[in-house]
């Protein structure tokens, strides 16, 4: 059961997530005058609450990007 709900999930966000960036980024790259960048951020941190097989939570990458913070002893290598 989990095995196809982890393949059912995925196959949804590919649908609604994966079309649409890759369509949004071919009209983006229609403008060849300008550079554009694409990523995943794959990194789920440990003491996340969700279950795994949800992956990483929406917009998990904020606080590496935008707010990296001392208080947090954050390593360079994975768990």
């Amino acid at each position: 059961f989990r095995s196809l709900r982890t393949k059912l999930v995925a196959a949804v966000a590919d649908i609604f997530f994966g079309g649409a960036t890759i369509v949004e980024l071919n009209n983006l790259a229609a403008d060849k005058n300008t550079d554009h960048f694409l990523y995943e951020f794959d990194y789920r941190m440990s003491g996340t609450s969700t279950p795994s097989w949800q992956g990483v939570d929406h917009a998990a990458e904020r606080r590496f990007v935008f707010y990296p913070d001392t208080r947090y002893n954050y390593s360079t290598s994975d768990d």
